[in-house]
């Protein structure tokens, strides 16, 4: 069915051209280095995560051996008076 009635060639000759396709284009590469920045930052929350636990899990063995050995858990700035 032809919009422009039925000897107008002139509607299929039309197209989207060359700016639709840079604006696809365009978008398409934006989401692409979004998508690859949200990686990186993901990545780093992860990492951030995984050591603070990592640091957590340390902090808990060390109080737990202390009180093993009879020792109170050192506070402050880590002297013994």
């Amino acid at each position: 069915m032809n919009p422009g009635g039925g000897g107008n060639d002139l509607y299929n000759q039309i197209g989207p051209g060359f700016a639709a396709f840079v604006v696809v284009f365009l978008l398409a590469l934006a989401i692409w280095l979004l998508v690859r920045s949200m990686n990186g930052h993901l990545r780093r929350v992860r990492y951030r995560e995984a050591a603070e636990q990592q640091a957590q899990r340390e902090r808990i063995e060390r109080s737990e051996s202390r009180e093993q050995d009879g020792r109170r858990p050192q506070t402050g700035s880590g002297r013994q008076e």
